[in-house]
């Protein structure tokens, strides 16, 4: 049984956008949910071949808070390229979604 401080938690402000959205779009009206953030094409071949090749090689783990190191210097590498202007590892992230990169940023202050 969980404590019961944990009523205290309010639910998220998204969850509930988001299934009001889905709500809607169930009762058979046509919506664009902007609520959670989704991206709304398929999984590009390349990134869906390269998480098969990671688990392959049993890169399946928890990772550091801000991202492999490997993939944010390559990130830096490609953003540096395409924008002219120099980046380095250590000022990318790779999160699972806003809300993780803002309050990781917090817990950094």
């Amino acid at each position: 049984m969980l404590a019961q401080r944990t009523a205290l938690f309010k639910s998220s402000g998204t969850a509930a956008a988001s299934a009001a959205a889905k709500a809607v779009a169930a009762s058979g009206k046509e919506i664009i949910d902007l609520t959670a953030g989704e991206i709304w094409s398929h999984t590009a071949p390349s990134v869906r071949e390269g998480a098969i090749a990671a688990i392959n090689c049993n890169i399946n783990r928890y990772t550091d808070t801000l991202g492999l190191m490997e993939l944010r210097h390559a990130l830096a590498r490609k953003i540096s390229a395409e924008t002219a202007q120099p980046w380095s590892a250590d000022e990318i992230a790779v999160t699972t979604g806003a809300k993780q990169a803002l309050l990781t940023q917090l817990w950094s202050l």
